[in-house]
C-alpha cells in the first residue's frame, strides 16, 4: 500500500520516523507551566526541540491576550519558524440554553481550556467536575453526576472527546460541545505547506 502523506497526532516523540514537516502545539494561557517535562510538568519534550520544528499553533481563547512573550520566546530559540494563531469556536452553541445553570466534567489534558471557552460564551457554570485524561468513565461516575445535576436543576455539558467514553446508556442525559479551530491565517498556512511540499518533493 502506498500513500502521498501521513499525518501523525502527538508523533513526535517517535524519534525513529524521519518527519518532513514539525509541528507544536501550545496554550497561549497555559503556555509551558512550569516549564517541566510530564510527570513534573506539561512539557512532552524540553522547549529547546523546537529548534528542530517547522511551525507552531498557538491556541487562544482570549482573542485580546497579548502574545508578545510567547512569540519572542519562541523566536529566540528558532527565529525561521512559523507560528500560526488559532481560535477555538462552539460549533453547536444554539443547542444549549446559556440561561440555565451547568455542570461540567471533562478527562482531557487542559480542563481548564474546556471551562474557559464555555465561561467566554456567557454560560453558568455552578461545578467543574475533572477526571483524569483519557479517563475511562464508569456507571458509577456518570450517576453522580446525573444526581447533581438533578438536585442542581442544571443541564451536563462535557467535551465531545469526553462524551464518546461514556457509557452508552447515558449518553441521552449529557451534551457535548463541538468545536470548530480557526486559524487566523490560513492563507498563510496553507502556502507554507505547499511551500515546504514542494521542498520534498
Amino acid at each position: 500500500m502506498k500513500f502521498d502523506m501521513i499525518i501523525f497526532d502527538d508523533g513526535l516523540q517517535e524519534k525513529w520516523i524521519d518527519y518532513d514537516i514539525k509541528f507544536a502545539c501550545f496554550d497561549s494561557e497555559k503556555w509551558i507551566g512550569n516549564g517541566h517535562l510530564i510527570p513534573s510538568g506539561p512539557l512532552r519534550e524540553k522547549l529547546d526541540t523546537i529548534k528542530n520544528y517547522h511551525g507552531i499553533f498557538l491556541k487562544t481563547v482570549n482573542e485580546n491576550s497579548n502574545l508578545d512573550y510567547i512569540f519572542n520566546k519562541i523566536r529566540n530559540i528558532n527565529p525561521n519558524i512559523e507560528i500560526f494563531e488559532t481560535n477555538i469556536e462552539i460549533k453547536n452553541i444554539n443547542q444549549f440554553n446559556i440561561d440555565k445553570n451547568h455542570i461540567i466534567f471533562s478527562g482531557i489534558g487542559n480542563p481548564d481550556s474546556f471551562k474557559k471557552l464555555l465561561l467566554k460564551n456567557q454560560f453558568k457554570i455552578i461545578e467543574e467536575i475533572t477526571f483524569p485524561d483519557h479517563y475511562n468513565y464508569q456507571d458509577k461516575d456518570i450517576s453522580e453526576i446525573i444526581s447533581k445535576a438533578n438536585s442542581n436543576n442544571a443541564e451536563i455539558i462535557t467535551t465531545e472527546k469526553d462524551f464518546k467514553r461514556i457509557p452508552q446508556n447515558f449518553k441521552e442525559k449529557i451534551n457535548f460541545l463541538e468545536i470548530n479551530i480557526q486559524i487566523k491565517d490560513e492563507t498563510k498556512l496553507v502556502q507554507f505547506l505547499k511551500t515546504k511540499i514542494n521542498e520534498i518533493n
